[in-house]
């Protein structure tokens, strides 16, 4: 994390999301010139230092993810999922990091938002899109 927390320093308007199995180096509001030159040089360093350790680091929109290859948000689902027997299972993403979870419930809902390669049977197009879908279905289960 030292590592990430430098770059972070160097790299005004970006910041670092601690999660529970990741560390996630945000720099959507960074300068996109300094990311340029930053953020190649930020995964050089992380590379270097991770080896042949189960770590991955997974880019997506604007985040740099780095994480324990053990556990991503496919396994976190299945988990959640495999606890009771549901009727319906709604998966929905707007991100690289999300395509785990898609894999692992490809007989699913699963739904990507936005634009960009996909193993979700369904697409929509913007946010807004998905919060008009979820009222449907709260105004049909009323």
């Amino acid at each position: 994390q030292m590592i990430v927390e430098r770059f972070s320093d160097e790299m005004p308007g970006s910041f670092i999301e601690n999660k529970t199995h990741s560390i996630a180096f945000h720099y959507r509001r960074s300068e996109p010139d300094m990311v340029s030159v930053k953020l190649p040089e930020l995964k050089e360093s992380l590379r270097s230092i991770i080896g042949n350790q189960p770590i991955e680091i997974q880019e997506g929109h604007r985040v740099l993810e780095i994480k324990d290859q053990r556990m991503n948000k496919g396994q976190a689902a299945l988990s959640f999922s495999s606890e009771e027997n549901y009727d319906f299972i709604f998966l929905a993403g707007d991100d690289t990091t999300d395509e785990d979870m898609f894999k692992t419930h490809a007989d699913q809902y699963t739904v990507k938002i936005g634009y960009g390669d996909t193993t979700a049977k369904y697409r929509l197009k913007k946010p807004k899109d998905l919060y008009a879908l979820l009222q449907t279905f709260i105004n049909y289960t009323k």
